[in-house]
């Protein structure tokens, strides 16, 4: 008798595919080479056009989203809606590839609520994507949905009496897509940033176009864009309650006293103070 070799199980490493979700779900951040972000980021926009532009606008206020909701409580949401085909669930995966690799978005149709609730606390300042929004989904869905916009998530009891209410905090930017405008509850549309994707047919070099960015998401590592830009929280930190009162006066200069749902005014301030902190 020598002494018992040691052996360490690594959940991750394992084949089988149920038990080790939850340990794969932690090593989903993958750094690989990949080009520089200005040629990237000029990519991404002419693949995405003006949508990707507010795609990526979405993307860095999601990294950033505890300081936008410390000063204005809220956060909406990105929904993406069009025909099948048009391009919609593609920019959501590609704006999930800053900060997962493999994005698989849950169904709103069929999956559970306690799993889309899981996957919605999954992360801080992150983002996470929502498949297959339709209107007739149920009316618990769309609360659900509605509660992501000030952070809440689903509230259960627990505790050893089973008395104690525990509530799942959501943290995080929330994109929806489908083929509908969420247009049954007029509180969800007016919580919710809109991007219509109305073409379905694109020419052999948009195609191509497409194609070289999806090759480059496979690959990977797209979460160091993710990296360079968190260098950055202190300017946003330290300017974002001035940059959004500055915004603010400007897009109502815009308006030129025109009336707009003001709650839908507030979501696109946001994401552009949070522009404006990073292009300072």
């Amino acid at each position: 008798g020598g002494a018992a070799e040691e052996c360490v199980y690594l959940p991750q490493g394992g084949t089988d595919e149920q038990g080790n979700e939850a340990a794969r779900n932690k090593m989903r951040h993958d750094h690989v080479p990949v080009p520089a972000m200005q040629q990237y980021l000029r990519d991404f926009v002419q693949v995405f056009g003006d949508n990707g532009r507010v795609g990526l606008c979405y993307w860095l206020a999601s990294l950033f989203r505890d300081v936008v909701t410390g000063r204005t409580r809220s956060f909406p949401l990105l929904c993406l809606f069009g025909p099948k085909g048009s391009g919609k669930t593609e920019l959501g995966t590609a704006l999930m590839a800053f900060v997962v690799t493999g994005n698989l978005p849950p169904s709103l149709a069929n999956s559970t609520q306690v799993a889309l609730n899981e996957a919605a606390s999954f992360a801080t300042d992150a983002m996470v994507h929502f498949d297959e929004y339709k209107n007739e989904i149920h009316s618990s869905r769309i609360e659900m949905l509605k509660g992501m916009y000030d952070g809440v998530g689903r509230t259960r009891m627990g505790g050893a009496d089973y008395k104690t209410q525990k509530m799942t905090s959501v943290r995080s930017g929330v994109i929806i897509s489908g083929q509908e405008m969420p247009t049954q509850d007029i509180a969800l549309f007016s919580r919710t940033i809109f991007l219509s994707f109305p073409r379905c047919a694109y020419t052999p070099e948009e195609s191509r176009r497409f194609a070289a960015l999806q090759e480059i998401q496979r690959r990977g590592g797209l979460t160091e864009y993710t990296l360079q830009v968190l260098q950055h929280r202190g300017r946003v930190q330290g300017g974002f309650a001035r940059a959004y009162q500055e915004t603010t006066d400007d897009v109502d200069g815009l308006l030129g006293g025109k009336l707009i749902e003001t709650r839908i005014r507030e979501s696109w301030c946001k994401l552009l103070a949070v522009l404006r902190c990073l292009d300072t």
